[in-house]
């Protein structure tokens, strides 16, 4: 029989968080940060959108983070704001 408190997350030592036999480090709480949303990564973003709108190119947002860019019938799919800005500087979208 399971505990009540299994799979709950669990402080240890304050070294992390343990979940079931798995310890989780603080790193990744503080990373988590990093991926989150901000002001200056939305402005890239709107900034390479509108940027790949001048070249004839939709880009719409995935709800995983990452995002579709179409032309025509063709999509190439970028799973994060890095090979966003790669694609469009190989497509010809300026330097970055």
């Amino acid at each position: 029989m399971r505990s009540p408190n299994h799979g709950a997350a669990v402080p240890r030592n304050g070294e992390g968080l343990t979940v079931g036999a798995v310890q989780a480090p603080k790193e990744a709480e503080q990373n988590a940060s990093i991926v989150a949303s901000t002001p200056d990564c939305d402005k890239i973003v709107s900034s390479f959108k509108a940027r790949f709108a001048l070249l004839g190119h939709a880009v719409h947002d995935l709800a995983d983070g990452g995002f579709i860019v179409s032309r025509w019938n063709l999509t190439r799919h970028c799973p994060d704001v890095r090979a966003l800005g790669a694609f469009l500087k190989q497509i010809g979208g300026g330097a970055l």
